[in-house]
């Protein structure tokens, strides 16, 4: 959560015991009482250092309103939440840098509300605004004036008075933990941490630092620098995504990021080609999980174009795709994980569960269940054809049979007997399973199967190479999701 705060500490209370009752919650890593320095100047400077060695979250002293001006243009606007102060005479503005056609000399003593319409006009939702204040008279007039010209009255107020820390300490704590807010964030730093891994490359590295393009036709060392700008630009088109208050929380806004994420992957093979230079892995295991990402990115942005992916998409699916779609741009080091993962991580259901044990008591079961459910759909959708079905190999039997039954799904819709009665029936099947086979594949991608000799019956034993995961990214995402993949009344059913 990045937190614009415009406060001049002109009231009774102490700076320092403003910000140490305002912000333990959020916080509270640090014992704020006994860490900040008394003086304006000091706080100003400190909780940006504290925040930043202390949190995810970021925080904006702006201590008088040419401050905020400077500081809200440098960020291009870019905050989550606000909190503002109502009197900044303490801090008087220049005349050369009031606001035009504002001569009121008096300007600084309300200045707070002027910002407060300047943020409401930029598109910065009131429901993310707070005036926190001690000109409790002035806040009452402010609201009052507002009614009588017909516009909404501020949503949300507090008094710089210890009766109104907590309720102010609960708002914050409701925002941090507000997933738009979250997904927000998360999506925004992602985007810009890897267009400056990006920009920051030297052009002679830039074939081998792009790997999505591995995938593609496409030669990177013909003309490198159009290639980095093509993928600045993609990546500026998704961080823009999210920029505007007004579009990520509406109803299609976590579907129409799919499309936008996915669509470089129309001319991607959703594999390594072969042809190329391979990119260089550290262990099998991050070679598999970068196959498995390309073919997850490919098999979404065809999902989507098809209306085989699910419209019921949450918070916590785009996070953990987008990561997927982040790390499948440019090369990094799988042994780090980077801060806007941790951001995005907030929204996922981490096990409480040590994933060491899980892995090596439970994950070969479960992966034996879910390739089951999966092969279950494909035997039955195929008896519906006259003639025997070829779904087309894949080195992986999961991700084979996950792509198959998109396949199979089309081959109904163009098939004129079957389609009147059995298209719309497994076009909806396969959207309500779309999300979790996407959870799936990325633990049947670690480990493949493997099918052994035929028992009896044509029936083939399965195994899965199964090794334990290193202290890596690859484990701070499996431990995050592995909760979605599955889920206990799956066990329940099955054990009984």
């Amino acid at each position: 959560m990045k937190i614009l705060w415009v406060e001049d500490f002109g009231g009774k209370l102490a700076a320092s015991k403003i910000a140490a009752e305002m912000l333990k919650g959020i916080l509270y890593k640090v014992n704020l009482g006994q860490v900040l320095k008394p003086g304006k100047t000091n706080i100003a400077r400190q909780l940006p250092e504290l925040f930043q060695k202390h949190s995810f979250h970021e925080i904006f002293v702006c201590r008088s309103y040419v401050e905020w001006k400077n500081t809200y243009e440098e960020q291009n606007g870019d905050f989550d939440i606000a909190l503002i102060d109502i009197n900044l005479e303490t801090s008087p503005t220049p005349i050369d840098a009031m606001p035009e056609g504002i001569e009121n000399r008096q300007f600084d003593k309300k200045a707070g509300f002027h910002i407060y319409h300047k943020l409401i006009k930029a598109g910065f939702p009131d429901d993310n605004i707070a005036f926190f204040t001690g000109e409790g008279h002035s806040l009452e007039e402010f609201t009052t004036y507002c009614g009588e010209i017909f516009l909404d009255r501020p949503k949300h107020c507090f008094e710089k008075d210890f009766l109104y820390f907590e309720q102010l300490r609960q708002w914050l704590a409701l925002k941090a933990s507000q997933e738009s807010l979250v997904l927000r964030r998360g999506i925004i730093e992602g985007c810009r941490f890897v267009k400056q891994r990006i920009e920051s490359t030297e052009q002679s590295a830039l074939e081998s630092g792009l790997i999505f393009y591995k995938t593609t036709t496409k030669n990177v060392a013909a003309d490198p620098e159009a290639f980095r700008q093509e993928a600045l630009d993609y990546l500026t088109k998704l961080e823009h995504f999210f920029l505007p208050h007004q579009s990520y929380d509406a109803a299609r806004s976590p579907f129409l990021f799919i499309r936008e994420l996915t669509a470089k992957w129309e001319a991607s093979s959703g594999a390594f080609i072969r042809g190329k230079d391979m990119p260089r892995f550290g262990t099998r295991l991050e070679e598999r999980f970068h196959s498995t990402a390309q073919f997850q990115m490919k098999l979404l942005r065809n999902w989507s174009e098809h209306n085989l992916l699910s419209a019921d998409l949450r918070p916590k699916d785009i996070a953990y795709l987008f990561m997927l779609a982040m790390r499948s741009w440019i090369a990094s080091d799988l042994g780090q994980v980077l801060r806007h993962e941790r951001i995005l991580s907030g929204l996922l259901m981490e096990s409480d569960k040590e994933l060491g044990k899980q892995i090596t008591h439970r994950l070969e079961y479960d992966l034996e269940q879910s390739y089951a459910r999966l092969n279950t759909l494909v035997v039955e959708m195929k008896k519906h054809f006259n003639e025997p079905v070829e779904i087309r190999r894949h080195d992986n039997y999961f991700l084979e049979k996950f792509k198959g039954v998109g396949d199979l799904v089309e081959m109904i819709r163009r098939d004129e007997y079957l389609r009147p009665t059995f298209y719309e029936f497994y076009r909806r099947k396969v959207r309500e399973q779309s999300v979790r086979l996407l959870y799936e594949s990325y633990w049947h991608g670690l480990f493949p199967l493997y099918l052994g000799k035929p028992l009896y019956a044509n029936l083939q034993s399965v195994g899965f190479n199964i090794e334990p995961l290193p202290e890596s990214f690859l484990s701070f995402l499996g431990q995050s999701i592995i909760s979605e993949c599955f889920r206990e009344e799956d066990r329940e059913v099955n054990v009984a």
